[in-house]
């Protein structure tokens, strides 16, 4: 399946990418690969984009996933 991000997914996901890597640095990439945000983005958008950029490193980094 081919997704097409918007300008403004494609800047949540960056913010949501930098704010890892300042946690955790080179890590971060792995992190976020292996969290469900993008699937999640793609699924629910309206729910991502209800909390912040900061709430999603949160939930990436406690490995909230389901």
């Amino acid at each position: 399946m081919t997704v097409y991000w918007s300008d403004i997914d494609l800047r949540f996901i960056e913010d949501v990418q930098t704010g890892l890597r300042r946690k955790v640095g080179s890590r971060y990439k792995e992190l976020f690969e292996q969290s469900d945000f993008v699937q999640r983005l793609i699924e629910e958008p309206h729910y991502i984009y209800h909390f912040d950029e900061g709430y999603w490193v949160d939930y990436i980094l406690n490995d909230d996933t389901e």
